[in-house]
């Protein structure tokens, strides 16, 4: 939909507003806005009359919702509370860390006040926060609160800054057709980038599903009869818990006979002054494969990589980093926080597909050796020593060529979906910046 332009503009001299309708004005928050920073951590009472409230800090403001489950407890006098307290309408904004970051406060349960990591706002003349709110947005989104507020160190969006602040206001019964027209188109674009989320997930959940029954129970028989092989009609026990039943052509027996773990060529010395290509579990969760570093960067001991492999992260078993790495042109390394993986009597491609089937993933899941759930870390021996059901060789080339295929599709259809996502997100911020800077009249449209 094309929205009209206002009918003249005038030169606003703010940098994030550019030109503004000719009627509207061109000021500063604090004239409009009542402002008040929150108050300071207070661990202990001061005095007998001291209570304990409960307290809103930062981290439970996000963009458009206002999040805290078991929120903490300061104490504070009977004038605290009063000045401090919040109410349904406020608009809390973050002083620190994320600047800006802003939401407004639908409900509360109970009598909460803030901590001075938040501003809270309240419309003290004729205007509408819900307004404010999505100009926050746009000033974040274009990235100005960085440079107003010196990103470079250590943020702060000060009281004196966030009151010096300029917007550009319409009428108050323009400033809520421009706040409920971007409810309704955000909230549209929000509703459908939640369904496209949701469908990346169940993308991923029939990939891994896939994985998982093909490597345990073999190929759909459209598959084997293209691959030029029997599909699987009988199967039997595997005397594996986690496995259940398995083709019963397929020979059970543990894995440390069908290929070896490479845990003793360790980086030389004589690396660390070279350019080295680095197989990191960052870089391998951005990128999906290494890069390069140079030698001086890489401080602790390190692997080295010969030969094309398989790396398994120790860390997290249940969601377990895993890719194949191979010896480039450059002294190749790996992380000692992966396993590797060596193919000796298996398709190397079969065994990744494997390792990263969800049904051994919940087993080595199960023999973590740290009680902190964020920290698990598998002992090596349990990724490279495992019972499993193995099919002939030529049928494991068939399964990975097979699921290279399947995947793949799945893989281009969620780049797809995220893609669309992204385009989302960017006409989100493109119409709250035409709204809220009057690039475009959306009174009739509201109307």
């Amino acid at each position: 939909m094309n929205w009209a332009p206002y009918p003249k503009y005038k030169e606003s001299g703010v940098q994030w507003l550019g030109e503004v309708p000719e009627h509207w004005l061109v000021t500063k928050i604090k004239f409009y806005y009542d402002l008040q920073l929150g108050k300071m951590l207070q661990p202990e009472p001061y005095n007998e009359s001291d209570v304990e409230v409960k307290y809103l800090k930062a981290q439970h403001v996000h963009w458009n919702k206002i999040k805290y489950d078991e929120p903490p407890i300061m104490w504070a006098s009977t004038n605290d509370i009063q000045k401090y307290s919040v109410q349904k309408g406020d608009l809390l904004i973050c002083e620190g860390g994320d600047v800006g970051r802003a939401a407004l406060l639908d409900e509360i349960d109970s009598s909460f006040i803030i901590q001075n990591a938040l501003h809270r706002v309240r419309a003290k003349r004729k205007t509408c926060v819900r307004f404010l709110l999505y100009l926050m947005q746009h000033i974040a989104g274009a990235k100005w609160f960085d440079i107003l507020c010196n990103k470079a160190t250590i943020a702060h969006l000060t009281s004196e800054k966030l009151g010096a602040l300029e917007l550009a206001l319409p009428p108050l019964i323009d400033q809520t057709a421009i706040a409920d027209f971007l409810d309704r188109e955000t909230g549209r674009i929000d509703t459908l980038t939640a369904k496209n989320q949701k469908l990346i997930e169940l993308l991923k959940e029939e990939r891994s599903a896939l994985i998982s029954r093909t490597v345990t129970r073999g190929l759909p028989e459209d598959a084997a009869i293209e691959y030029g092989l029997e599909s699987h009609t009988s199967f039997k026990k595997s005397g594996v818990q986690w496995l259940g039943d398995v083709p019963i052509r397929w020979e059970v027996k543990r894995s440390d006979g069908i290929f070896v773990s490479d845990r003793n060529q360790m980086m030389p010395d004589s690396f660390r002054n070279e350019d080295i290509f680095h197989y990191s579990i960052p870089a391998v969760q951005e990128y999906g494969t290494g890069i390069i570093e140079e030698g001086e960067s890489i401080a602790s001991a390190k692997q080295l990589i010969t030969e094309k492999c398989i790396l398994v992260s120790k860390l997290n078993p249940r969601k377990a980093t895993i890719c194949i790495a191979e010896p480039k042109a450059l002294k190749t390394l790996c992380s000692t926080e992966f396993v590797v993986l060596k193919a000796r009597k298996c398709d190397l491609n079969y065994l990744r597909y494997f390792v990263q089937s969800e049904l051994f993933r919940q087993e080595l899941d199960s023999k973590v050796q740290s009680v902190t759930r964020s920290h698990q870390r598998a002992a090596p021996e349990d990724v490279y020593k495992f019972w499993a059901a193995w099919p002939l060789f030529t049928e494991q080339t068939a399964i990975a060529n097979f699921l290279d295929r399947e995947t793949g599709r799945i893989d281009k259809l969620v780049e797809k979906v995220k893609a669309l996502i992204t385009s989302l997100q960017e006409y989100r911020t493109a119409i709250i910046t035409a709204a809220v800077t009057g690039k475009i009249d959306v009174r009739e449209s509201t109307a």
